[in-house]
């Protein structure tokens, strides 16, 4: 890309030095920047540069830092989004309900933030079609995979003798690995190993539901705590008094607890999660490597889950008193509020894994170097792929999910993946060595688009809640002057005002009328396309079969043709 030179540029010695691996891990984060520099024009073209050219109206602070001018108020407002960034245009309390130059916000706003998933989807799907048959065409079956290892496995864009002696144990593993997989699948086990087996894999699976039951607690209270934090500062604040050191780092703590929470336990549990799956029997080691995958993703958007549930709890309250036009909330601004709590899971992630890449792997690598007993037990720091791009997915999802409550969040989300890339860069050429475990990078990208894909619906849940089930502020954000029961309400609005003749297309083309026929001829569709592929794999079976029994009959003739040459050999003599 003409606009990303420096990802060029590193591509080419990272395929030089590392293989196209570790490349496809640079090529996903830049694929990842540019689809946020798309989503964060979306926002500011649409949303920011109007706010800034319309007239500011007053909007209802927490008010929680606002009272002192200390500098260490000041960091923590950077951290926790509150105090100087509170009232800026990053969160949502800012934004104005009213018209700039004909130019109305409230129906911008929405419709920018349907924009911004539509054109993710749209993205994402067309890069994951390239992607499918670029895979399609350069992958390999099962019928011919040792040949294809023995002649397409080397990487010819190595250019650095150390990482071609690594390519070459790689290859040698992979060979290891598929004659280990095929006779551990072809094994069969005694009735008592394979009873143990089940036995250990539900205790296992047993644990592990108990491991994210108390994640689940552990952030739900670690919410509420950070709630409490955020009423008893703005209590203690309201008259304009001034914290004191302690107390303010005791409430930036306080209110932090979530996130810390959330980055301990995204920390600690992938890692048990690798012991606990060697404990299962698993007949290979690919079906533990994607076992501990699957699981650390579902910790990951788990926690997330839990997260927005107990913020929409906490936030319950503050819409219904809307309804209800009581003031029993202490956030009148509860958008801005939830908004804060993702922009907190974004600065302490983005701290969690820098310190980790910078300062944990070039420990590593001392460490390597001088004690014999971390060269024996845990060897050379590795480029480990597939937990690079798991920390892109949840980067990725907490822009999702947080474009909504603070629709600058994406340009945060860039800067962030742009530091990242540097410091990942710096620790790969002076820490790391390639992987020994064989990554075939078409295959693997298909499926880290693939739970892309999934994160992007999980995160639009939350977000689709917040639009369609609850009352908006009344006192900030661009739907605060619409006498509106939930902000999707301002769609009705919408159709209203259009043409006679175009209100009854769009009222049509909303109707159960028009939705029923609609959904049943796409289902009608699924299944004629479900079963076309269906008959299609087993028309590729049949052609699979067909080629082993060619090669069997070529296996055949050229024997016996060798023994007519033996025997007329013979006769000569």
């Amino acid at each position: 890309c003409p606009c990303c030179p420096i990802y060029i540029s590193t591509s080419l010695s990272s395929a030089g030095r590392f293989g196209t691996g570790v490349v496809s891990y640079f090529l996903f984060l830049r694929w990842l920047v540019l689809l946020n520099i798309l989503l964060a024009c979306l926002m500011i073209f649409f949303v920011f540069i109007p706010q800034l050219l319309g007239t500011h109206t007053d909007t209802t602070s927490l008010g929680n830092l606002t009272a002192s001018t200390e500098w260490y108020t000041h960091i923590q407002s950077t951290i926790t989004g509150q105090g100087y960034l509170e009232d800026t245009e990053l969160f949502y309390g800012v934004y104005t309900e009213k018209e700039v130059n004909g130019y109305e916000m409230p129906y911008a706003y929405l419709i920018t933030i349907f924009m911004v998933f539509l054109t993710s989807l749209v993205v994402l799907v067309q890069s994951m079609s390239k992607a499918y048959r670029k895979s399609y065409v350069q992958g390999t079956t099962g019928l011919y995979s040792y040949s294809n290892k023995t002649f397409g496995a080397w990487d010819f864009s190595i250019t650095d003798f150390s990482t071609a002696q690594q390519k070459a144990i790689s290859i040698k593993k992979d060979f290891e690995e598929e004659i280990e997989n095929e006779r551990a699948l072809r094994e069969v086990w005694p009735f008592e190993k394979t009873l143990r087996a089940y036995g250990r894999r539900i205790l296992v699976n047993i644990a592990i539901f108990l491991m994210y039951l108390v994640a689940g607690v552990c952030i739900y209270f670690a919410t509420v705590e950070s709630v409490e934090a955020v009423e008893a500062r703005a209590k203690e604040t309201r008259g304009g008094e001034t914290l004191s050191y302690s107390q303010s780092v005791s409430f930036f703590f306080r209110e932090l607890a979530a996130p810390l929470v959330i980055a301990t336990f995204d920390l600690i549990f992938p890692t048990l999660f690798q012991v606990l799956s060697l404990q299962e029997m698993w007949r290979t080691p690919r079906t533990e490597t994607q076992l501990t995958l699957v699981r650390t993703v579902l910790l990951r958007l788990s926690s997330l889950g839990v997260l927005m549930v107990s913020v929409f709890i906490e936030i319950e309250g503050c819409s219904n008193s809307i309804v209800k036009q009581t003031t029993d909330c202490d956030r009148p601004c509860w958008e801005t509020f939830a908004g804060q709590k993702v922009y907190q899971l974004v600065i302490i992630d983005f701290v969690v894994v820098i310190t980790a890449t910078a300062l944990g792997e070039t420990l590593w690598r001392v460490s390597y170097k001088k004690f014999d007993w971390i060269k024996n037990t845990l060897g050379p720091p590795e480029f480990f792929i597939a937990k690079s791009v798991l920390e892109l997915l949840y980067a990725q999802a907490l822009l999702w999910l947080g474009v909504y409550y603070a629709p600058l969040i994406p340009i945060i989300c860039i800067i962030k993946l742009v530091i990242l890339f540097y410091i990942k860069k710096g620790s790969l050429l002076t820490n790391l060595k390639p992987s020994t475990r064989p990554y075939r990078a078409s295959r693997q990208s298909n499926i880290f688009q693939l739970l892309l894909l999934f994160t992007l619906f999980l995160t639009l849940i939350p977000v689709g809640y917040t639009v369609v089930r609850l009352t908006p502020s009344k006192q900030c954000g661009p739907f605060r002057a619409l006498d509106l029961e939930h902000a999707y309400d301002i769609i009705p609005k919408l159709v209203k005002r259009a043409p006679d003749g175009v209100e009854d297309i769009l009222e049509f083309l909303g109707s159960a009328a028009f939705l029923g026929p609609l959904l049943l001829m796409l289902l009608l569709l699924l299944y004629y396309y479900r079963a076309l592929s269906k008959a299609q794999k087993h028309n590729i079976t049949l052609l699979k079969e067909q080629l082993q029994l060619e090669g069997r009959d070529k296996q055949f003739l050229l024997s016996k043709v060798r023994r007519m040459q033996t025997q007329l050999a013979q006769m000569a003599g």
